[in-house]
């Protein structure tokens, strides 16, 4: 059984703590080979939704549990802050429902792998928010923080043994990553080179037709990744490939909070273990696409980036707006909620 999340129950009804990263050992004392005790953060009527969410920490049976958590006022409310909300964000969706959503986040340090961003967008994002995130991409990268940056294959960085290396040298122990955030190329999977691929009407270029085949077996790789929470970005796909259906579809335009991309850009999510995201600027109105469509148009001047040269990078960056709202939903802002308490209990 798993819950909402899409973490595993254990048979007596309890998802992976996420308040606490090695149960082991005591929460409060630190000790451990000692009796532990599960200590729910939520009590009476919150109990069984503190079990199904995560939100327990394993406590020495005496003195912490007994003693500390149920008798002593300032434990209880330390662990009950703890285990609250990060934030309930009120988003207006007029648009799709004509009332306001409330969206929780529970707090959390995440580990996050970006997979083939050279870009940092989703990496910073998440790192502005008190993340541990890392970009990973056989490109350096061209956000500016090389020392949160694996250069090399995110495939590796997924299945290496928990240990991966930054490229200021630093090795960093992960275990398992929390969250991965998927940028898989699209060139050879992407609808939009269905020209290609059918150079003429009903020959199949074969070459190109492989090579998307590869792009597929890359993609499906992250799909089934042994992680909890996945997200796939893509552009539509060509329909010969045949990849699982996407979860949702995004524009830019829908998470434009400052300004900068009122454009549309149909974009794929393939969601494992999230919801889907809601859009921060639901109201916003389109200027014109990111990318003009044929190749005979020469007035591009309102467009967001040109077709070829240059530009190509450009264009596959991820937006702000976007990054900005999955590190808000997907993990929420945990600044300054990780303040070491534990220290005056050992």
């Amino acid at each position: 059984m798993k819950n909402e999340w899409g973490a595993e129950l254990d048979r007596n009804g309890y998802a992976p703590s996420i308040v606490q990263a090695d149960t082991s050992k005591c929460f409060l004392c630190q000790r451990s080979g000692v009796k532990l005790d599960r200590h729910e953060i939520f009590g009476n009527a919150m109990r069984s939704k503190s079990k199904r969410m995560g939100l327990w920490v394993s406590l020495c049976h005496t003195p912490c549990h007994l003693t500390h958590a149920h008798s002593c006022a300032e434990v209880m409310d330390w662990l009950h802050r703890m285990g609250e909300p990060v934030s309930t964000t009120t988003i207006s969706r007029s648009r799709c429902s004509g009332r306001n959503s409330t969206l929780t986040i529970w707090r959390k340090q995440m580990k996050v792998l970006v997979a083939c961003e050279e870009s940092q967008e989703d990496c910073k994002a998440f790192r502005a928010n008190g993340h541990e995130a890392y970009s990973c991409d056989i490109q350096e990268p061209s956000g500016g923080h090389p020392e949160w940056h694996i250069l090399g294959d995110a495939l590796k960085a997924i299945e290496g043994g928990g240990v991966i290396t930054t490229m200021d040298g630093i090795r960093h122990y992960i275990g398992k990553w929390d969250l991965l955030i998927v940028h898989p190329p699209c060139t050879y999977l992407s609808n939009a080179g269905a020209c290609r691929l059918y150079p003429q009407k009903g020959q199949l270029n074969l070459e190109r037709y492989a090579k998307g085949l590869e792009a597929k077996e890359f993609f499906m790789k992250f799909y089934n990744a042994d992680c909890d929470r996945i997200a796939i970005e893509n552009p539509l796909p060509s329909k010969i490939f045949e990849l699982p259906p996407p979860s949702q579809v995004i524009q830019p335009y829908q998470y434009d909070d400052e300004g900068k991309h009122p454009y549309t850009k149909k974009t794929l999510l393939w969601l494992k273990g999230l919801q889907h995201l809601v859009p921060t600027t639901p109201e916003r109105i389109p200027v014109g696409p990111y990318v003009p469509s044929g190749t005979g148009r020469k007035d591009r001047s309102k467009y967001g980036a040109a077709k070829r040269g240059d530009d190509a990078k450009n264009r596959s960056k991820t937006f702000p707006g976007i990054a900005k709202a999955m590190a808000e939903q997907y993990g929420g802002d945990i600044r300054d909620e990780f303040t070491d308490g534990i220290s005056s209990w050992r």
